[in-house]
């Protein structure tokens, strides 16, 4: 398990700062800061020669609380897929959900259990391992980018290394996150999958090179929606896009998703090289656990788990 993680603790409590410092150093988290308020917290995510890579947020601060903090560090490319777990003494679902909305990934609740924070932790641990490993890979890959666009074909079934797009993961480094976590037990962790419809008919028009290009940027939407909201999702071949909640935020917050998807994509403008608008429909699966993920990570997509989504047009 990754215990270098760097970890900012965000409390106007000093005492609960010092406590949740402790836990961590006993829990084998060695990189910790802490910060009083959320300005501090702030001005410390702003200085940083390293980014942090975990947040645990108090919801009640001055000056700056952790709803407007959440969403300030959301708003920040380079946090805008970082675990952000709220501490909160408020149980009440519409603070909560408030939290949800403002980019938080998780919360746990004061005075917390340190076994359900090292659960927490640990997970979010993961997604930052994984991202690492992917970024890494995806660094050494596209070194060569340019020169391999101009002489490697691109068939329509590839998996793609694509970088510099948050939340975004090749296909390989998805499964083993994928499999660390359905052997963890984390059963409440959700899928959901995305085809572009008329995928064929799109790669032909293409061709190879323009491809490619277009799964770029159709993943650059894909991770303006999922990224802010903790969700990681891979390419799988064949227009086939997969998002996976490590937390499972549920069905209906994930109902709009392919709507929100297709509107950024109709604003990309995306265009054919005789200068037509690429028509992109996507085609999007119930929400589906660890019990029913289907053999190899390959979603169903039939017209029996699939629902049409947002119009774009043509």
């Amino acid at each position: 398990m990754l215990n270098n993680m760097r970890i900012l603790v965000v409390d106007d409590d000093r005492g609960i700062r010092e406590l949740a410092s402790i836990s961590l150093e006993v829990l084998g988290f060695e990189s910790v800061a802490t910060a009083r308020d959320g300005q501090d917290a702030l001005d410390q995510v702003q200085s940083a020669s390293t980014p942090f890579e975990c947040f645990l947020v108090d919801i009640q601060m001055p000056y700056v609380d952790g709803f407007e903090l959440c969403a300030a560090i959301r708003s920040m490319p380079e946090y805008r897929a970082a675990p952000i777990i709220m501490l909160t003494a408020m149980s009440d679902r519409k603070y909560i959900d408030r939290a949800l909305a403002a980019g938080a990934t998780d919360y746990v609740t004061k005075p917390f259990d340190i076994m359900d924070l090292k659960a927490r932790l640990n997970a979010a641990a993961l997604v930052c391992e994984k991202a690492r490993e992917g970024t890494a890979l995806s660094e050494r890959v596209h070194a060569l980018a340019d020169d391999l666009m101009h002489t490697t074909m691109v068939d329509i079934g590839d998996t793609f290394d694509i970088d510099d797009v948050p939340g975004y993961l090749n296909y390989d480094t998805f499964k083993d996150l994928v499999k660390s976590f359905g052997e963890s037990g984390a059963q409440g962790a959700e899928f959901t999958a995305f085809q572009i419809a008329d995928i064929h008919s799109i790669y032909c028009r293409c061709g190879s090179t323009a491809y490619f290009n277009f799964i770029c940027d159709v993943s650059d939407a894909v991770s303006d929606v999922v990224a802010t909201r903790g969700y990681i999702f891979s390419y799988l071949g064949n227009g086939v896009f997969l998002v996976f909640d490590p937390r499972s935020g549920g069905a209906q917050e994930k109902a709009d998703l392919g709507e929100e998807i297709e509107r950024q994509i109709w604003q990309l403008d995306l265009r054919f090289s005789d200068g037509n608008r690429i028509p992109v429909k996507l085609e999007q699966s119930n929400a589906f656990g660890f019990r029913e993920m289907p053999r190899g990570i390959q979603p169903g997509l039939s017209s029996d788990n699939v629902q049409p989504l947002y119009e774009t047009g043509t």
